[in-house]
């Protein structure tokens, strides 16, 4: 499987959505069918270097451009909230180029 591209950012929504990086950048980390749901958040905190007890992780993503023609500009995006939508994910990757976007919001504490 290809490598997945992570970007860290936030979704945004003036008539459609976007999403807006952040400074921290992206990551490529190899995601397969066997990275559980569980391994997902682990990974990224790992990745950019973050403490897991105070940061939580929302992964998402946006349908390509050629998909989002056949359906509503105001389409929102994704999120991955457990393993068999994280599976969804990697079968999507297989046919169209999709980056995985990640929300990163530190707990207060």
């Amino acid at each position: 499987m290809d490598p997945v591209i992570i970007v860290s950012g936030k979704w945004e929504f003036k008539s459609r959505y976007y999403f807006t990086a952040e400074k921290r950048g992206c990551r490529v980390l190899n995601i397969t069918e066997e990275t559980s749901f569980i391994d997902l958040p682990k990974m990224v905190v790992e990745d950019y270097g973050l403490d897991d007890k105070t940061c939580q992780i929302q992964s998402s993503y946006m349908f390509s451009t050629k998909t989002l023609k056949r359906m509503g500009r105001d389409t929102p995006p994704v999120y991955i909230c457990n393993s068999h939508q994280l599976q969804g994910f990697l079968s999507l990757r297989k046919k169209e180029l999709l980056r995985l976007c990640v929300e990163i919001t530190r707990e207060r504490g």
